[in-house]
C-alpha cells in the first residue's frame, strides 16, 4: 500500500483552539448533566433569548471539526503503522520504548515534530 501526502494545514495555536472549542464542549457537558426536564427548564429561559440557534450552530460546527480531528488522526495512526511494519516492527517486535534505559524517553508531539523537520 502506498499513500500520498495530504495537504492538512493546522493553524490553530493552542490558545486560539481552545478558546474556540472548549466553551462549547463545556456546554455540553452542561447540557448533559441536566435530565429532560432540568434541560428543558434551561431551554425556556435561554430560547427567549435567542441565544440558542448560534450556540447549537457552534456545537454543530465544533461537533464537525472534531469529527474531522479524528479522521485525522485515525489516518496518521494507519500510516504509522503501516510504516513501522515496513521498517520490521510488529506487535511481537515493537520498536523501542520511551521508557527504557538509554532511551530517548517520552517526547510531546510539537518536540516529535522538530525531530523530523
Amino acid at each position: 500500500m502506498t499513500f500520498e501526502p495530504l495537504d492538512l494545514p493546522f493553524k490553530w495555536s493552542n490558545e486560539d483552539w481552545a478558546q474556540k472549542h472548549l466553551p462549547w464542549i463545556r456546554l455540553a457537558t452542561a447540557f448533559l448533566q441536566e435530565d429532560h426536564s432540568g434541560m428543558q427548564e434551561k431551554f425556556a429561559q435561554l430560547a427567549p433569548k435567542g441565544v440558542l440557534p448560534g450556540a447549537l450552530d457552534e456545537m454543530c460546527a465544533t461537533k464537525q471539526h472534531l469529527l474531522d480531528c479524528a479522521q485525522i488522526l485515525d489516518i496518521a495512526v494507519t500510516r504509522s503503522f503501516l510504516v513501522l511494519e515496513r521498517l520490521g516492527y510488529s506487535p511481537e517486535n515493537p520498536p523501542p520504548d520511551g521508557g527504557e534505559e538509554g532511551s530517548a524517553g517520552f517526547h510531546s508531539p510539537g518536540e516529535l515534530g522538530e525531530m523530523i523537520e
